[in-house]
């Protein structure tokens, strides 16, 4: 019979073996392989991507085989709290590996307001890529690589709202933000305002949109100022000449140009005035605000209503931020429309872009909704929805913003992600393990219950051996 302990200790050998040969997670799950020949056996550890200081959406480089490190596509790392940045790729970096290791950690460096990369020792990361700047104050944001403004060759601005300013650069080094001139030394800011043509107070940022974008509504015929306010933030006077483009001549200045001195803040009236034969729709416009040779556009989008409507719409956006290929929700009444009608439905850009145009009908003071399947090719930005109702010669419109935005980053899979394997491999350890206890048990059982009978026997043989005496 084999001792309980002998055969325990080949239970939990065989157990140990069939484990790591099927179910093996160093080799399948990690990206480790492990290699033999008929005389000797290596174990490869696999390439190691250190990453401790980075973390929100950074690449999980664990789920990658080395195979897989190769190419990777939509390459991130990204500090929460600052920023992070973006490859497309794909990527490369099994081309930086020291010693099996890839050190990110002592390479990328993303604090407040600034994003650097050592591509002496990560050269797989010299190439195009997308960078986030999280949590800046700016007012007008411009992009400095290296000391020095980034040319317009090298880097692309995309957006800058809540911000977060986004842009595009062709190659990688030292990146950060600062105001641009005209704003850092002048402080541009734009706030919303409005009152009669004689005079009127600056009122809280109301009407702004985004740091970039004032929105303004005007009736036929009516006539109000908004302000933006200029601010020295500099240590000498400073000139500031500000030029209106709007080809409709809907604003104008009181004067174009202003000193400032250190310290100085002014309230600078925009004068908004609507022809009251001018159509109802939506207009546009910039002002540009210049510092010795440094422009700074404004752009204004005007709203122009009828002066006495007779009916109106109103507009909601359920969302106001959307990816490309996403749907858009409109929530929109008509009120006062007497007959049914046609409704016009558009969204373009601020260039006046058209990206989508509709029409239906619509019924007496009809409340509904309208959902719209943005363009897949929609590029990041900020885009009018524009509704139009036209009744007997007269038109009544609302419009909204929304902004199109990057979509997330997927975290790629792994060439060799085992899937449901996986997940199965610890239950089955617990298995074997509750297995092998039962077994234990089991045996310990039938062994104690052979050595009552052995003492039984020998108690029988003793007992006959004094009947022979």
């Amino acid at each position: 019979m084999m001792k309980l302990s002998n055969f325990f200790s080949s239970m939990i050998l065989i157990s140990i073996l069939f484990f790591f040969f099927f179910f093996n997670p160093y080799g399948q799950f990690t990206g480790k392989s492990v290699s033999s020949t008929p005389s000797s056996a290596t174990i490869d550890t696999g390439i190691l991507v250190i990453r401790d200081t980075l973390n929100g959406s950074t690449t999980d480089f664990v789920v990658y085989s080395d195979t897989a490190l190769e190419s990777i596509t939509n390459l991130t790392i990204e500090n929460s709290l600052y920023g992070k940045v973006i490859w497309p790729g794909p990527i490369n970096i099994t081309q930086d590996v020291i010693d099996n290791i890839v050190d990110l950690d002592s390479n990328v460096s993303i604090t407040f307001n600034f994003v650097s990369v050592d591509t002496t020792m990560l050269s797989s990361l010299e190439a195009p890529a997308t960078i986030y700047l999280y949590n800046l104050s700016f007012l007008n944001p411009r992009i400095m690589r290296n000391g020095a403004v980034c040319p317009d060759s090298i880097c692309t601005k995309i957006s800058y709202l809540g911000g977060t300013l986004i842009f595009t650069t062709t190659q990688f080094s030292t990146y950060y933000a600062e105001e641009t001139p005209s704003v850092a030394t002048a402080g541009v800011s734009a706030g919303g305002g409005s009152g009669s043509s004689g005079g009127g107070s600056p009122s809280p940022r109301a009407s702004m949109l985004s740091v970039d974008l004032m929105k303004v509504y005007l009736n036929q015929g009516e006539t109000k100022k908004e302000f933006i306010t200029l601010q020295n933030k500099g240590k000498k006077n400073r000139i500031i000449t500000l030029v209106v483009d709007q080809p409709d001549l809907l604003m104008s200045l009181e004067q174009s140009s202003y000193v400032l001195t250190p310290g100085e803040t002014k309230d600078i009236p925009i004068i908004f005035s609507a022809p009251a034969d001018l159509p109802p729709g939506v207009y546009y416009g910039t002002v540009m605000i210049q510092e010795e040779q440094v422009l700074t556009p404004l752009r204004v989008l005007i709203e122009v209503h009828r002066n006495k409507p007779t009916f109106s719409v109103d507009l909601i956006l359920k969302d106001k931020q959307l990816e490309a290929g996403e749907t858009l929700h409109a929530q929109f009444k008509v009120n006062g429309l007497r007959e049914g009608s046609k409704m016009y439905f558009v969204i373009k850009d601020f260039d006046g872009g058209i990206i989508f145009k509709s029409e239906e009908e619509t019924l007496v003071s009809s409340e509904k909704s309208m959902v719209v399947q943005l363009p897949n090719n929609m590029v990041v930005g900020d885009y009018i929805f524009l509704i139009s109702v036209s009744e007997k010669g007269e038109e009544a419109i609302a419009s909204d913003i929304f902004e199109v935005i990057a979509p997330p980053v997927a975290k790629p899979p792994s060439e060799e992600y085992p899937g449901k394997a996986q997940l199965l491999w610890p239950f089955v350890l617990v298995v074997m393990i509750l297995l092998l206890a039962v077994i234990f048990l089991f045996l310990r059982k039938d062994d104690e219950d052979k050595d009552d009978e052995g003492e039984d026997d020998k108690e029988k043989d003793n007992i006959g051996g004094y009947g022979d005496v």
